[in-house]
């Protein structure tokens, strides 16, 4: 084998090598991305569902007190929807104002969300109601 030919097999390898690993490193940038997005698709999810329970603990929570005015929602944890959540209340005056905020806390896997609603009670004719007033 000449000289020449010798040359050119050592840069047509080195060429090779060259394309092999930018190819191998395309393809590791193709599954990072992929891996990536399917992981933001699932945190979404998670994020949804979080939501979910959450809105759901809240809407138990108001039909309880639309039912009973005086007894004050608290469950330590409760299972809903593949996920659970949780209810704290403080009530408070404000002048002559009874407020109430019902907090719940939705838990879906790792991602929680929050929901706040303040509730105002109003008194007519004996009866009690509590009246929304924010949602926070």
């Amino acid at each position: 084998m000449s000289m020449s030919t010798r040359g050119t097999n050592r840069r047509g390898g080195i060429v090779l090598r060259v394309v092999m690993i930018a190819a191998s490193l395309i393809v590791v940038a193709m599954m990072i991305v992929i891996l990536l997005r399917r992981q933001h698709r699932n945190q979404e999810v998670s994020h949804r569902k979080a939501l979910q329970v959450a809105e759901l603990g809240l809407q138990r929570s108001l039909q309880r007190l639309s039912r009973s005015p005086s007894i004050l929602p608290r469950n330590p944890r409760v299972e809903a929807d593949e996920g659970w959540y949780k209810v704290e209340t403080e009530r408070s005056e404000v002048g002559d104002t009874t407020l109430m905020e019902v907090t719940v806390e939705g838990h879906y896997g790792r991602v929680a969300h929050t929901l706040t609603c303040v509730l105002s009670l109003s008194e007519a004719d004996g009866d009690s109601v509590w009246v929304k007033r924010a949602l926070k």
